[in-house]
């Protein structure tokens, strides 16, 4: 009788507790989801990069850049001293790759932050021919546009950018002319990376 009183008891228990998780998914609305693993984040960044590749004219740099980490003498912003899991040069938290279009290039950089688990913007950014109306100053700058948002794992960056000194056929556009020219281009890259990580990247295993 005893026997069967604590059988009774641990399955009331287990009960309680299959019903605490259902009303956490129904809560919720989902399970979490899943960190990305470091070897997803290069193999999900390879096929982006690939898909890029067909669609894009673009360069792959020759060696991988680092960056110290500024203001992390003591660890207190991170447990790495540069941008690599352990500070293992061979598993950089940073790929990248370039677009190429006349005097446009685009950098598409990709950054592993496996805590990141929803997709939003992170960060819309422009500097143009009006940044130095906008400063009450005389100063001109370069224009620079930059998209940044988010994934299961990752933080993307698309920065589009013009190169020095521009092409025979592209110095007699305009300041606007090229400004539009350089926002449509790095919209058109920011939704084409995001209709492959909705397509793709994320009905992978």
């Amino acid at each position: 009788m005893k026997m069967n009183s604590i059988v009774i008891k641990c399955v009331l228990a287990v009960a309680g507790l299959l019903l605490l998780w259902q009303i956490g998914i129904l809560t919720l609305g989902k399970e979490p989801e899943k960190q990305l693993s470091y070897e997803q984040f290069v193999s999900r960044v390879n096929g982006a990069m690939d898909h890029l590749s067909q669609t894009y004219k673009t360069i792959k740099p020759t060696a991988q850049h680092y960056t110290i980490y500024p203001g992390n003498p003591e660890m207190k912003w991170s447990k790495n001293k540069v941008d690599a899991i352990d500070d293992d040069l061979s598993k950089a938290l940073t790929k990248e790759i370039f677009i190429e279009d006349g005097d446009i290039l685009t950098k598409v950089g990709f950054y592993y932050h496996p805590w990141v688990s929803e997709k939003h913007y992170a960060s819309v950014n422009r500097i143009d021919s009006t940044t130095g109306k906008r400063l009450g100053s005389e100063m001109t700058f370069p224009s620079v546009y930059s998209n940044s948002f988010t994934a299961n794992g990752l933080f993307i960056q698309v920065t589009t950018f013009r190169v020095l000194p521009a092409l025979p056929q592209h110095a007699k556009l305009s300041d606007k002319e090229m400004e539009t020219k350089m926002i449509t281009r790095n919209g058109e890259i920011t939704s084409t990376l995001q209709k492959y990580i909705l397509d793709f990247m994320e009905s992978a295993p």
